[in-house]
C-alpha cells in the first residue's frame, strides 16, 4: 500500500474524486500509479511508475498490468464521463443547448461504460503474470540467440532451467515468434561448418532445416529440400499445431 505521507494533500484530494469509479483495492493501485506517473524520472512505463512511487519492491508489476487489463473499460468510462461533465458546465455557462444535451449524453454513456465494463471479459491476475513471464522468456531467448552460433550455445547460455536440449530451444523460440533469430543461428552454425571452425556433424541441426546453399537453405527451402518428420511438418515452417 502506498504510504499516505508520500502523497501531497492537494493530489490526494484530486485523486479522491475518482473513488466512485473504483473499488477500494483498485483505487489504491490507481493512486500508486498516478503518483508514480508524476514522480517518474525515466520512461513512464509500468516499472517506471512503480519506481517513481517507491513501490518497486512492494508491489509485483503484475498488479499494475492487471489494473490496466481489468480497468480499461472503467478508465474509458471515466474519460467519457469527465468530458460529458465539462460540456455540461460549458452548456450551462455559455449557454448553448447543443453542448448541454451532448454533455448529458456523454455523461450517461460514461456511466453505462463503467457499469457494463465490469462484466466484460478481461485478463486475470494469473494470466497477466503468465504473459509477463512469457515476455521475459522471449527477451532472454532473443538476446541469447543474437550472440549464439549454435543451438547448443543457446541452451548453455540462456540460463533457463527448463531449456535442456537444442530442439526444445527451437520449439520455444518458434512459439515465441523468434523465427528470424532461429534462422540466423542455424546459418551461423552452417557457416562455422563450411569454414572449418567446427568439425562436420558436431553442431546440432534440425532434420527439417535445408542444408543447401543460396535460396534453398533454411526455412525457405526446408519444404523443397525434403523435409523432416517427428514434431515438425515437411513444410518450411514448423507445424505448431502438431506440438
Amino acid at each position: 500500500m502506498l504510504p499516505r505521507a508520500t502523497i501531497p494533500r492537494s493530489l490526494e484530494v484530486l485523486l479522491e474524486e475518482f473513488r466512485p469509479c473504483f473499488t477500494a483495492p483498485t483505487l489504491r493501485t490507481f493512486t500508486g500509479l498516478a503518483v508514480g506517473l508524476i514522480a517518474a524520472t525515466r520512461r513512464r512505463t509500468v516499472c517506471g511508475m512503480l519506481l517513481g512511487a517507491g513501490l518497486e519492491r512492494v508491489w509485483h508489476h503484475s498488479r499494475a498490468h492487471r489494473f490496466f487489463a481489468l480497468a480499461r473499460w472503467s478508465a474509458r468510462g471515466v474519460g467519457v464521463g469527465v468530458l460529458g461533465g465539462v460540456l455540461i458546465f460549458l452548456g450551462l455557462n455559455i449557454p448553448f443547448n447543443g453542448l448541454l444535451f451532448l454533455g448529458i449524453g456523454l455523461l450517461v454513456a460514461g456511466i453505462a461504460i463503467v457499469v457494463i465494463g465490469r462484466q466484460m471479459p478481461s485478463v486475470t491476475l494469473p494470466g497477466a503474470m503468465i504473459r509477463a513471464m512469457m515476455a521475459a522468456y522471449r527477451r532472454t531467448l532473443r538476446k541469447t540467440m543474437d550472440q549464439a552460433r549454435s543451438m547448443d550455445q543457446v541452451v548453455a547460455e540462456a540460463g533457463l532451467p527448463w531449456l535442456e536440449t537444442p530442439d526444445q530451444a527451437v520449439v520455444w523460440a518458434t512459439a515465441l515468434g523468434l523465427h528470424r533469430e532461429i534462422e540466423t543461428v542455424l546459418e551461423r552454425s552452417l557457416e562455422d561448418e563450411r569454414e572449418g571452425r567446427v568439425s562436420a556433424g558436431s553442431v546440432w541441426m534440425p532434420a527439417w532445416y535445408g542444408s543447401g546453399s543460396g535460396s534453398n537453405a533454411g526455412f525457405a527451402g526446408a519444404g523443397a529440400g525434403g523435409g523432416g518428420g517427428g514434431l515438425f511438418s515437411s513444410s518450411a515452417v514448423p507445424n505448431i499445431g502438431g506440438l
